[in-house]
């Protein structure tokens, strides 16, 4: 290894990246757990989503936690749930089908009985993952006549409704998703995150940048903002949710890389669906078209539990946040 690079025990690259850190000209951001910290945002706006639908329009009686931030994470580790609204609908599902086999509402019994959420999602890991893999997973253990009462039960468009106002708050809510709050109110969530990018340590020697979210695109420039990235990332380098092919795709990376114009990118991301993509893209790139390396960041929802495997799935470059990378570029 370089002497010159930084020192930090959280820090791994593959040895043949080594020589190949120079060549980057181009970086690519995931939001979410890379430049901002979202914590007490999304994971929280996600139980909280969860636990409103299910008493205030299930009726179900107010009891102890549905789901826990803990239990954000093992959809993030199943993949497939790069979207939180997904995530959202696939946890409320899970929740109503065990109620409807128990005959409980009862937080303590639908978390103890099998399958936990634990199980659910290592199966989910297992056979493919996703809301509609989590659908037909949950569907089929029900009757007939459970099976009605659970699509109907199940609202996904006030569920992401909920989601959104909760996220949002009466401040953004219209500007981001183009109503006004109806059943939460207050601040929203996106008021507790925090930036985690120092733009100082961009490196001088890179000038093109892209970013590319499971957000939507008025999400996305929104964080841009408080990123201060607004200004350096153009319009047509960022593509979200809003805007085509959502990760793991990698269709996603070979839309957005023209814009970026780089031929050798670094890519930033947090979870596996995110380094998913990069070795998928790698495997369908023609000659010619942009290289990129992927570096997990591990200030992400799922954090330093997924190491392991991240470094068997052929992570390029693992570090402890965004900063740690960049000290690493300026340094080649």
């Amino acid at each position: 290894m370089n002497n010159k690079l930084p020192k930090d025990t959280d820090l791994m690259i593959r040895q043949p990246v080594l020589d190949q850190l120079s060549r980057i000209n181009g970086l690519i951001f995931d939001i979410d757990g890379v430049l901002l910290d979202v914590s007490q945002s999304f994971r929280s706006v996600v139980c909280e989503t969860v636990q409103r639908f299910l008493e205030q329009q299930c009726n179900w009686r107010p009891g102890g936690a549905l789901l826990l931030p803990d239990d954000v994470v093992l959809f993030k580790q199943a993949g497939g749930f790069n979207n939180d609204w997904d995530l959202t609908q696939a946890a409320v599902l899970f929740f109503l089908a065990k109620s409807k086999a128990l005959g409980s509402t009862a937080a303590a019994e639908l978390r103890a009985a099998s399958p936990t959420l634990e199980e659910f999602t290592e199966e989910l890991q297992r056979t493919g993952s996703g809301l509609k893999t989590a659908e037909h997973a949950l569907m089929p253990s029900q009757s007939a006549e459970q099976r009605r009462e659970l699509t109907l039960l199940w609202d996904q468009k006030l569920i992401v409704r909920l989601f959104q106002e909760r996220y949002a708050g009466d401040d953004h809510c219209h500007d981001l998703y183009g109503f006004e709050p109806e059943y939460v109110h207050g601040p929203g969530a996106l008021e507790e995150e925090r930036r985690l990018l120092d733009p100082k340590l961009l490196p001088e020697r890179i000038r093109r940048y892209g970013v590319l979210t499971g957000r939507t695109r008025e999400e996305a420039e929104l964080a841009l903002e408080r990123t201060g990235l607004l200004t350096l990332v153009p319009r047509r380098n960022v593509l979200s949710a809003s805007d085509g092919p959502e990760k793991p795709d990698p269709a996603a990376l070979t839309r957005l890389l023209p814009a970026v114009g780089a031929d050798y990118v670094l890519y930033f991301g947090d979870t596996l669906d995110d380094l998913r993509m990069v070795t998928e893209y790698a495997k369908i790139r023609r000659d010619r078209e942009p290289q990129v390396l992927s570096c997990q960041v591990l200030s992400g929802i799922t954090g330093k539990r997924e190491r392991r495997l991240y470094l068997e799935q052929g992570a390029d470059l693992i570090a402890p946040d965004v900063n740690a990378a960049l000290r690493v570029l300026n340094a080649t």
